[in-house]
């Protein structure tokens, strides 16, 4: 399960793009963080350009 600005939880069953239900305006800061890890198979996911401010297109290189 994802996160971004500490609410707006997405649920994550596959490999490949994700979109967050809520959309941001231009200038919104976006915190992505993992909620809850995945228990089958047992992993540890974190998250890489997580963070930032959104800046006139979508945020296309958040890697989780």
């Amino acid at each position: 399960m994802l996160q971004n600005n500490a609410g707006n939880d997405l649920p994550i069953s596959a490999s490949g793009g994700f979109v967050f239900s809520t959309a941001l305006t231009n200038g919104s800061i976006y915190a992505v963080t993992v909620l809850t890890q995945p228990v089958y198979p047992d992993q540890t996911c974190s998250v890489t350009n997580g963070g930032g401010t959104l800046v006139g297109a979508d945020i296309t290189n958040v890697v989780v």
